[in-house]
């Protein structure tokens, strides 16, 4: 997606996501240790099927800031 990745974003899906999961298949996504985005240490990151991406992706663009909204901001 070409994206830089921050931490309300990769929160806010991640949570939204993870209810998406629960209400689909009655259970917590399942989770399992991989490095961290900066490639420092590691985290228990949820791991969603393939065919979860979509979604995903729809979400990153529902939460990312528009630059166009606050052209003066930086």
């Amino acid at each position: 997606m070409k994206l830089e990745p921050d931490n309300h974003t990769m929160w806010a899906v991640g949570k939204i996501m993870q209810e998406k999961y629960y209400r689909a298949h009655g259970t917590q996504p399942p989770k399992e240790n991989a490095k961290k985005t900066y490639g420092v240490g590691v985290h228990c990151f949820a791991h969603y099927p393939p065919d979860w991406r979509e979604a995903i992706e729809a979400e990153i663009r529902k939460c990312k800031p528009d630059p166009n909204k606050q052209p003066d901001l930086f």
